[in-house]
């Protein structure tokens, strides 16, 4: 048990804003969220502040969510607050990992299995897919995990922590069982996006992410091209970029198309409904 809650609200840390938005529905006013990585900045390539790292120390819980630039983060606080704990909300979660058949590296070449993209920041084919908070069934066992820990804090909340869990838990399986629903009739269908974000979304609905960006880089003007005429033969309308990257090579591949560049971002805090407008937007896409 803690005296935070009883001076104040409980201090939490979060690395990204989606997870803020679950700790909240959970705990209401009886916390305080810190996000490690403020809106519109790219994660896989940000360090925080000194400032930022104090800010962040103050925090008696840290969620992690699995993302490389935690590892150095979460050992640095850990040795300035001895108290803090460090909940890893994947844990037990079954990661998908990134595959070379998905992205630009073999554009051209139609693989109909559930393979994905490479990926950035020097994740390749093999490691694990950190966007676990993209579909609606792994953000339930985050959300548990988060509702789990905060009991064990503050004791005095547990109540009102599981009431609040077992809401936002019947709230994703709605979500879940809608996008599943607006998206039956694309089953097996391919969306393009800049950055390959969206493995886990896809693989919940059965469709097929293909990624602009591969390894961090933007195409080269051979792969551009193999992309583009790709892209035609699939009757694709619509390429999906995040406001976290540059975007020229999307508008490249979409001008050449006659299609048009649509923004979704996976880092909205308001995750549950984000969920949602991605799906709307992939419908939409798909309609074109």
């Amino acid at each position: 048990p803690l005296g935070d809650s009883r001076t104040g609200p409980l201090n939490v840390a979060v690395t990204i804003p989606p997870q803020a938005e679950l700790v909240e529905r959970i705990a209401g006013d009886r916390v305080r969220v810190e996000i490690a990585v403020p809106p519109g900045q790219d994660p896989h390539t940000f360090s925080p502040s000194p400032r930022q790292v104090v800010s962040l120390g103050r925090a008696r819980l840290y969620f992690c969510i699995g993302l490389p630039l935690e590892d150095h983060l979460v050992s640095k606080l850990a040795a300035a607050r001895r108290n803090m704990t460090v909940v890893d909300t994947t844990e037990g979660l079954p990661r998908r990992p990134f595959t070379e058949h998905e992205g630009h590296q073999c554009a051209g070449h139609h693989h109909h299995h559930h393979a994905h993209d490479g990926h950035d920041c020097g994740a390749h084919a093999g490691q694990p897919d950190p966007h676990v908070w993209l579909a609606p069934r792994l953000l339930s066992h985050q959300a548990e995990r988060i509702c789990e820990a905060l009991c064990e804090a503050d004791p005095a909340g547990a109540e009102r922590y599981r009431a609040n869990f077992r809401a936002l838990q019947a709230r994703l399986d709605e979500v879940e069982a809608e996008i599943a629903e607006k998206l039956q009739p694309y089953r097996g269908r391919a969306f393009y996006v800049f950055h390959p974000a969206f493995g886990y979304f896809a693989d919940a609905c059965g469709l097929r992410q293909v990624a602009v960006e591969t390894g961090g880089q933007s195409p080269s003007p051979r792969q551009l091209r193999a992309l583009i005429a790709r892209a035609k033969a699939e009757g694709v309308k619509v390429i999906f970029v995040q406001p976290q990257f540059d975007q020229r090579s999307a508008e490249s591949i979409a001008t050449a198309i006659g299609g048009s560049v649509v923004v979704i971002d996976p880092l909205e805090r308001n995750v549950v409904e984000n969920l949602e407008e991605i799906a709307s937007q992939l419908q939409r896409g798909f309609e074109r």
